[in-house]
């Protein structure tokens, strides 16, 4: 009797504890009420509530707000996926916690809307100058998911039964919402559509867009109507990706007639050995495998015909007697001829004339002698070469030497004098000094080797003595005369 009534005691007891706790309704969190383009496994969430161990909850779907012939779900999570529910569909759902103990009332329902149409990304509508191999992209914004497979159509009519019609089933994976076209004919427009597919229904199609892919494209560099270029000119063009090479034609006509056609796949070449001083044409045009590009508008540019000296700068006084002349450097040639000579027309034979090979940015050149005259008035010109052409010579500059000590009045250039000049090598020399001392006289062929020296002791007054160089073969040399610090060199020419 004893043991029946502790029995009753204790059942008691645990009806007493069950019967003082509520199950609470859940509150819905996402997606928000009235939300639409919600895929078709759209994510439920709410908010938790406490409850027996044995707590799951219920969830219900349905396309009426009275919750007729719903879909039921059950989760012991506080959030669940739907799947595959119908496009463009609106739908009413609510949850309640159930336990042991009993379930709470269902929750303030809420309602969503499906995905109606894919929205289309790129490119851009009604895009122009498109490349040949484009990715089509939708859905870039707002993806949607829980679908078997996306269904693109690509056309040249937007009414999608031309023979170029084209139909794509793309397989879903996260970020599977692009398709990569490759080949598109040039100049060409392009209609293209997409829906989204799962085994229970299917999407209307999207607004259908249109993009015209490029006709031709742009030249870069050498800019149209460029001048001084080099005769190696680096040419230079838009890259599309799509195409497989370029060709490209360079011509000194406008029209092309008889020009060559040369093929890279790179965007850009180099026409070497290009004659100097003229105007070249060019354009470019790009394939691929079944179309090409129409020709680029055409370009034109003119090489360089001059050399642009440095220094000595034009008029300048005080060069050195073994000055360094400097000019700037042209690409793509062999080398560079320079002139030096004190008649401005260059009407004899220079007294100098160098060829060096191209090694700087600002090309160079030391004289390495004999030395230049002070007193006198020197002219320098350059040209460029390479082996099928010659820049022009251009405007020679002038320059003038003063050497140390040369206020020495026994070396005024204008009290020597030379004759006859040229003569058969049997020379008079009349030197007019106002004090006694040695002049060192040296001879020197115009690459600067010495071919005779002596001295020669001055007096004061009128001096006059023969130079016999009548063994020297025709040529021009450098006659070399110092004393102390001053010196002065004056031609030489041998005719025979």
């Amino acid at each position: 009797m004893k043991k029946k009534a502790i029995f009753f005691l204790s059942l008691f007891a645990s009806l007493s504890l069950f019967a003082g706790i509520t199950v609470y309704t859940p509150s819905l969190v996402a997606p928000k009420d009235g939300a639409d383009y919600q895929p078709p496994n759209v994510l439920l969430d709410w908010n938790p509530v406490a409850g027996t161990l044995d707590l799951h909850y219920d969830i219900q779907i349905s396309t009426s707000a009275d919750f007729t012939d719903p879909i039921q779900l059950t989760t012991t999570l506080s959030s669940i996926n739907t799947s595959e529910l119908l496009f463009d569909t609106q739908y009413f759902w609510r949850v309640r916690a159930t336990d042991q103990t009993g379930s709470s009332s269902w929750s303030v329902p809420r309602s969503f809307k499906t995905v109606d149409v894919v929205e289309l990304s790129k490119p851009k509508k009604n895009g122009t100058d498109i490349v040949p191999n484009i990715s089509l992209e939708w859905d870039k914004s707002n993806e949607v998911t829980g679908i078997t497979y996306f269904d693109v159509e690509v056309d040249h009519v937007n009414t999608f039964n031309s023979p170029g019609y084209h139909r794509y089933l793309i397989p879903y994976v996260d970020g599977s919402n692009t398709y990569q076209l490759e080949d598109l004919y040039f100049g060409q427009d392009h209609f293209w559509r997409v829906r989204a597919i799962h085994s229970k229904d299917t999407t209307a199609w999207s607004e259908t867009w249109k993009f015209t892919t490029l006709e031709a494209f742009e030249l870069k560099r050498p800019k149209n109507n460029a001048v001084d270029q080099n005769p190696n000119q680096e040419l230079i063009w838009d890259e599309i990706d799509g195409i497989d090479a370029y060709l490209y034609q360079i011509d000194l006509d406008p029209d092309f007639t008889l020009a060559k056609t040369y093929e890279t796949i790179e965007d850009r070449a180099n026409a070497d050995k290009l004659h100097f001083g003229e105007k070249y044409y060019w354009r470019v045009m790009g394939y691929h495998a079944l179309d090409s590009t129409e020709w680029t508008d055409v370009f034109n540019f003119t090489t360089i015909n001059q050399v642009v000296l440095v220094s000595p700068a034009d008029g300048t006084t005080g060069q050195s007697i073994f000055p360094t002349f400097q000019w700037e450097s042209i690409t793509g040639i062999n080398s560079y001829c320079l002139e030096i000579d004190d008649t401005p027309d260059f009407s004899t034979d220079p007294i100098h004339k160098s060829i060096d090979a191209v090694t700087t940015s600002k090309v160079t050149y030391e004289l390495p002698g004999p030395s230049l005259d002070s007193a006198v008035t020197y002219y320098w010109r350059v040209c460029a070469l390479h082996e099928y052409d010659s820049t022009g010579w251009g405007s020679a500059w002038s320059f003038r030497v003063i050497a140390t000590g040369m206020d020495d009045p026994a070396l005024l250039a204008t009290s020597i004098r030379i004759s006859p000049n040229p003569g058969n090598g049997l020379f008079s020399l009349e030197l007019s000094s106002d004090a006694t001392g040695t002049v060192h006289l040296t001879i020197m062929d115009l690459v600067g080797q010495q071919m005779k020296s002596f001295d020669w002791d001055l007096n004061q007054g009128m001096n006059k003595r023969t130079l016999d160089v009548q063994e020297f073969p025709s040529g021009i040399y450098m006659l070399r005369m110092q004393k102390d610090n001053a010196v002065v060199t004056r031609k030489l020419v041998v005719q025979k």
